[in-house]
């Protein structure tokens, strides 16, 4: 049985202005997202689906729409992924790779 969280408003995000571009889209979700909080097992009233979750399911459905155009080649695919979607940090040739994602789900 599941229980259905109150409802509550989020609270109000003070976003500082920046030199990205802002797209603002919608999605049908097709595919399984687990919403719930940082705790495992547990909702969170606020953030009942989190970022990183949304951004996870981006970054499946690139790989999954795009990875073919890189054939064989697994190296220019992870570069390519990480420069839009992050990877954990680690220095190649003098040169830091990695990071995080420029891609912000608010």
């Amino acid at each position: 049985m599941s229980r259905i969280p109150p409802a509550k408003q989020p609270p109000k995000l003070a976003l500082r202005p920046t030199d990205t571009i802002t797209e603002v889209r919608e999605y049908a979700l097709i595919t399984p997202l687990f919403g719930g909080g940082v705790n495992p097992a547990s909702h969170d009233p606020v953030t009942v689906v989190r970022p990183a979750e949304i951004r996870g399911q981006l970054r499946f459905w690139w790989r999954a729409t795009r990875g073919g155009q890189f054939g064989d080649d697994l190296n220019t695919l992870r570069a390519a992924e990480e420069a839009i979607w992050g990877g954990p940090v680690r220095e190649e040739n003098g040169n830091a790779r990695g990071g995080q994602s420029p891609v912000q789900v608010v």
